[in-house]
């Protein structure tokens, strides 16, 4: 028997890193100036200014610039620049509805607090609006990155996602009391 190899085509690059060594208390004090507002999108507390633009903030915006740099350099695309930023809080029951970042490049969710089991950032397969039969007779036991119509990651204090600004994706209901979220777009 020939051996037969599996090409996984037109992925979707979610890059997870561990930053929590950013976490310092300066920034955690920097952080907790920031006021907040009601948001149509999300079921819970935004911050009403943009944190990449606080001056005790600017090494953490640096050293995030850093890995959007490495992140597009692994994925092959031109470095983007991080042009806008936001905070959200979701306390119990708080959520983020299904949504993209247009007219961005790369986004992120960067959590400089979560609470351990808190809602996870979920993702929408980009191909799920053409795909019509496979995914609705899959298998048992078939594995999940194929089938799925939905990936989640784990949401995890220090943690910075980076990912396409075109997929889809949401933050269900939270089941804890607390779960901060930075977040930021890029453009070229």
């Amino acid at each position: 028997m020939n051996k037969k190899v599996m090409h996984w085509l037109f992925s979707t690059p979610v890059a997870v890193y561990d930053l929590s060594y950013l976490l310092t208390e300066e920034i955690q004090n920097a952080l907790q100036k920031i006021g907040y507002t009601q948001n149509d999108l999300v079921d819970g507390i935004r911050g009403d200014k943009d944190p990449s633009q606080m001056p005790e903030l600017k090494h953490l915006y640096d050293e995030f610039q850093k890995y959007v740099d490495g992140y597009s350099d692994e994925i092959g695309i031109a470095h983007s620049r991080i042009y806008e930023s936001w905070m959200n809080i979701l306390t119990m029951n708080g959520s983020v509805g299904v949504h993209r970042h247009y007219d961005s490049v790369v986004s992120a969710a960067f959590y400089p607090y979560v609470d351990p089991g808190s809602a996870p950032i979920t993702f929408v397969n980009p191909s799920e609006g053409f795909r019509m039969l496979d995914v609705q007779h899959t298998a048992p036991n078939a594995p999940g990155l194929y089938t799925s119509n939905i990936q989640h990651v784990e949401a995890r204090t220090g943690q910075l996602v980076l990912f396409p600004s075109w997929v889809q994706h949401y933050v269900k209901p939270n089941k804890t009391n607390m779960r901060i979220t930075l977040s930021f777009n890029t453009k070229f």
